[in-house]
Protein backbone atom coordinates (compact mmCIF):
# COMPACT_ATOMS: atom_id res chain seq x y z
CA UNK A 1 0.00 0.00 0.00
CA UNK A 2 1.19 3.52 -0.55
CA UNK A 3 2.81 4.83 2.43
CA UNK A 4 3.72 1.07 3.66
CA UNK A 5 5.80 0.15 6.15
CA UNK A 6 7.61 -3.03 5.91
CA UNK A 7 9.48 -4.75 9.06
CA UNK A 8 11.68 -7.77 9.03
CA UNK A 9 11.46 -9.44 12.62
CA UNK A 10 14.06 -12.20 12.66
CA UNK A 11 15.62 -14.95 10.07
CA UNK A 12 12.80 -17.76 11.09
CA UNK A 13 11.85 -18.30 7.48
CA UNK A 14 15.75 -17.45 6.21
CA UNK A 15 18.23 -14.65 6.21
CA UNK A 16 16.86 -13.15 3.35
CA UNK A 17 14.29 -11.24 2.84
CA UNK A 18 13.21 -10.29 -1.13
CA UNK A 19 11.10 -7.55 -2.53
CA UNK A 20 9.67 -7.12 -6.16
CA UNK A 21 10.51 -3.95 -7.30
CA UNK A 22 7.20 -3.30 -8.99
CA UNK A 23 5.98 -3.92 -5.48
CA UNK A 24 7.68 -1.20 -4.05
CA UNK A 25 8.64 1.32 -6.92
CA UNK A 26 6.81 4.50 -6.24
CA UNK A 27 4.90 4.25 -3.28
CA UNK A 28 7.33 6.05 -0.27
CA UNK A 29 7.56 2.63 1.70
CA UNK A 30 9.23 2.45 4.97
CA UNK A 31 11.62 -0.61 5.38
CA UNK A 32 12.55 -1.44 8.72
CA UNK A 33 14.92 -4.17 11.13
CA UNK A 34 13.29 -4.58 14.50
CA UNK A 35 14.92 -6.46 17.16
CA UNK A 36 13.57 -6.39 21.27
CA UNK A 37 17.03 -5.42 21.93
CA UNK A 38 15.79 -1.58 21.24
CA UNK A 39 12.74 -1.81 23.85
CA UNK A 40 13.53 -1.48 27.45
CA UNK A 41 12.75 -4.08 29.20
CA UNK A 42 10.07 -3.05 31.65
CA UNK A 43 8.20 -1.88 28.50
CA UNK A 44 8.49 -5.27 27.60
CA UNK A 45 7.53 -7.06 30.73
CA UNK A 46 4.23 -4.79 30.89
CA UNK A 47 3.22 -5.59 27.56
CA UNK A 48 3.45 -9.56 27.89
CA UNK A 49 1.41 -9.31 30.69
CA UNK A 50 -1.19 -7.72 29.05
CA UNK A 51 -0.86 -9.65 26.47
CA UNK A 52 -1.49 -12.52 28.73
CA UNK A 53 -4.32 -10.43 30.28
CA UNK A 54 -6.13 -10.52 26.99
CA UNK A 55 -5.40 -14.27 26.13
CA UNK A 56 -6.60 -15.14 29.74
CA UNK A 57 -9.84 -13.47 29.13
CA UNK A 58 -10.99 -14.47 25.59
CA UNK A 59 -10.48 -11.12 24.75
CA UNK A 60 -7.40 -11.96 22.51
CA UNK A 61 -8.19 -13.44 18.83
CA UNK A 62 -5.73 -15.42 17.16
CA UNK A 63 -7.58 -16.90 13.72
CA UNK A 64 -5.57 -20.01 12.75
CA UNK A 65 -5.79 -22.33 10.76
CA UNK A 66 -4.94 -26.11 11.79
CA UNK A 67 -2.99 -28.60 8.92
CA UNK A 68 -1.56 -32.04 9.59
CA UNK A 69 1.92 -32.44 10.16
CA UNK A 70 2.56 -34.38 6.91
CA UNK A 71 1.43 -30.95 5.03
CA UNK A 72 4.58 -28.79 6.39
CA UNK A 73 5.79 -28.28 3.14
CA UNK A 74 2.22 -27.12 2.22
CA UNK A 75 2.23 -25.04 5.34
CA UNK A 76 5.30 -23.23 4.28
CA UNK A 77 4.60 -22.17 0.27
CA UNK A 78 0.94 -20.91 1.88
CA UNK A 79 2.71 -18.76 5.01
CA UNK A 80 5.04 -16.96 1.57
CA UNK A 81 1.46 -16.34 0.52
CA UNK A 82 0.04 -14.38 3.84
CA UNK A 83 -2.74 -16.03 4.66
CA UNK A 84 -3.36 -13.45 7.81
CA UNK A 85 -3.88 -15.85 9.97
CA UNK A 86 -1.69 -18.65 12.08
CA UNK A 87 -1.21 -22.02 10.32
CA UNK A 88 -0.65 -24.50 13.03
CA UNK A 89 1.03 -27.99 12.67
CA UNK A 90 0.06 -30.94 14.56
CA UNK A 91 0.75 -34.46 14.96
Amino acid sequence: AFSGRYVQLGQSAGPEATLRSGDIRGKSLAIMGFTLGHVPQDKTEAAYHRLIELASSGDLKVERETLPLDWAGEAWRRQQDSPHRKLVLVP
